[in-house]
């Protein structure tokens, strides 16, 4: 347990939090404050398992512009069989840009504690990436999902609201 943030950078770019390869995500839990906190620079955060943090949001914060404020993708529906989740969802972000959205699974409503899998997006001219998605995941019912956005610069969102995963 920790009385502060878990993970702070401040001014730095080209940071990096966990990464793309499997196992290279980390367990940032049980801070008093933010799980990972970017003030005035830039850090990829990426397949991290994240929960138990007291900030607001609980687990990702942009103070100072960090990440250039990013705006998380927003999830319209998350249905699970108990074998396959969907996920479907929009960005509404720079035309043109390239986004890696990361989806994770928690019991808690703000917590993104397991990784679920990603797709990367391009925005329409007008911004807008509409997403639709089918992982195996196995049984998630009575969870939340919840996700990042990540341009090609490395700027990690905040999470998105939580959804609520129903059973289909």
């Amino acid at each position: 347990e920790n009385n502060q943030d878990g993970v702070i950078t401040t001014t730095a770019i080209n940071n990096l939090v966990g990464g793309l390869t499997p196992g290279a995500g980390n367990t940032i839990a049980f801070n008093n404050a933010g799980g990972v906190v970017v003030s005035r620079g830039q850090c990829a955060i990426l397949g991290n398992s994240l929960f138990s943090n007291a900030g607001n949001p609980g687990d990702i914060r942009l103070l100072n512009s960090g990440n250039l404020n990013a705006v998380p993708p927003a999830l319209t529906g998350v249905t699970n069989d108990t074998t396959v989740t969907q996920i479907s969802g929009v960005l509404t972000n720079y035309p043109g840009n390239t986004y890696r959205i990361e989806f994770y699974a928690s019991p808690n409503v703000s917590d993104a504690k397991t990784f679920l899998g990603a797709t990367d997006v391009v925005a329409s001219t007008t911004g807008v990436a509409v997403f639709n998605l089918t992982l195996i995941t196995g049984n998630i019912t009575n969870q939340y999902v919840t996700a990042t956005a990540t341009d090609s610069g490395g700027n990690t969102s905040q999470l998105s609201v939580s959804q609520a995963v129903t059973f289909n």
